[in-house]
């Protein structure tokens, strides 16, 4: 599957705050955890364990082109997996290498651990737009905001999606990286990028 969304950072809490009062009611609110594995191979993939509302998924995402004016475009394989095997991944009992999707996809040990992130993630809807506003809390204490428009469309929706956000009085500034980039950049700011 491939995964188009249009990803773009806002300045704090408070842009956030008038770009989602204009958005209304969320639709869902959910707290997301996210721990993330680089593999030996290929290069820009990644292992992601997304826990949300007591689900666990794995996905594995590929890298694909530089991201253009906030249009993010990566190929991505997803499944659910039972909590048991989730505790299992994270206290190192079973190692990335051992799963299914894993050998499915093709990634290859060794695998780094990259660390986990916390997201709260809001989602709307504003007219045809798909909207989710993102607050993000890396292990060291620092935050992002985020919104995103994820639709195979989402390229022809960025005017729909900058009108609104002008309509709020808000800067969005186009994403050149994924949350997962901006962990390992605080890990080690001349790291590694998949």
């Amino acid at each position: 599957m491939v995964e188009t969304e249009l990803k773009f950072r806002l300045a704090g809490e408070e842009e956030l705050a008038r770009l989602e009062a204009l958005l209304g009611k969320p639709l869902l609110l959910r707290q997301l955890s996210s721990h993330y594995w680089i593999p030996g191979s290929p290069p820009h993939a990644s292992l992601r364990l997304r826990e949300v509302d007591g689900a666990a998924e794995l996905t594995v995402k590929r890298g694909g082109a530089p991201p253009v004016d906030g249009l993010h475009v990566r190929e991505e394989v997803s499944e659910r997996i039972d909590a048991g095997l989730a505790v299992a991944l994270l206290c190192g009992e079973v190692s990335p290498a051992e799963l299914p999707l894993v050998h499915r996809t093709g990634l290859a040990a060794p695998f780094h651990d990259a660390g986990r992130l916390l997201t709260e993630r809001r989602t709307f809807r504003a007219g045809i737009l798909p909207v989710e506003t993102d607050r993000v809390l890396f292990p060291d204490g620092s935050r992002d905001w985020e919104v995103e428009v994820e639709a195979p469309e989402a390229a022809a929706l960025r005017g729909a999606l900058l009108e609104l956000a002008r309509r709020a009085g808000v800067a969005l500034v186009p994403s050149r990286d994924t949350k997962l980039q901006r962990l390992l950049a605080r890990q080690d700011p001349a790291g590694a990028t998949p």
